[in-house]
């Protein structure tokens, strides 16, 4: 069977790019935005965009003293395998 490119697959690229970000902050805790976009291959403004909207929804919240962002309840649920990854 032909694997068809995420993008494709997933119908709302948007929110595949934001679980990008959940699932990252997930396993790897607190990250800076640098660290964010050269992780999940985003552009810092993209991976931005989605933190302050993560952040409007309460899925992340932005730790004032070192500007970088915690994890919150949310993230629990990225530590689950998607049932499409190997």
């Amino acid at each position: 069977m032909k694997q068809v490119p995420n993008k494709e697959r997933s119908g709302a690229p948007a929110l595949t790019r934001g679980l990008m970000v959940l699932e990252r902050l997930a396993r790897h805790g607190a990250s800076s935005l640098e660290h964010l976009s050269r992780a999940t291959g985003l552009p810092k403004t993209s991976v931005l965009r989605l933190l302050a909207a993560l952040e409007w929804h309460g899925a992340v919240v932005r730790n004032p003293h070192d500007k970088r962002d915690c994890e919150c309840p949310f993230m629990l649920l990225c530590h689950h395998k998607a049932p499409h990854r190997n």
